[in-house]
């Protein structure tokens, strides 16, 4: 995905952890690389999304940006498997369980730049 300034290409990627009770635990990070068409992708910041929350399932992400404001992003999780079931996208949501994170963009410098 590219955000509004077009600068960033956004990736997120999921780790599995086992616990002590045979249970999976999910940790997700955001990433923000630069993109420049005459070189390679350089990272430019990472968060961990969901912080403190226990996932035991693997989550659908959606990213939204404000169109006048490009200085934080909302990612939006939802799981999309119920007792190793694939769950129906237009299910009922309150079978779901959902997790929200706003992160700040890269500074907005990175934005008016041109590489």
């Amino acid at each position: 995905a590219l955000p509004i300034c077009g600068r960033y290409v956004l990736s997120y990627t999921s780790k599995v952890l086992d616990d002590d009770f045979s249970f999976s635990l999910y940790i997700y990070h955001l990433y923000w690389w630069e993109f420049n068409i005459h070189s390679k992708l350089k990272l430019v910041r990472q968060v961990r999304l969901f912080q403190e929350e226990e996932i035991y399932s693997d989550l659908y992400l959606t990213v939204c940006e404000w169109p006048t404001d490009s200085s934080k992003i909302i990612v939006f999780g939802f799981n999309t498997s119920a007792n190793g079931m694939l769950m129906n996208m237009m299910s009922d949501e309150n079978h779901r369980d959902i997790y929200i994170s706003m992160a700040a963009m890269p500074p907005p410098t990175h934005c008016g730049q041109i590489g």
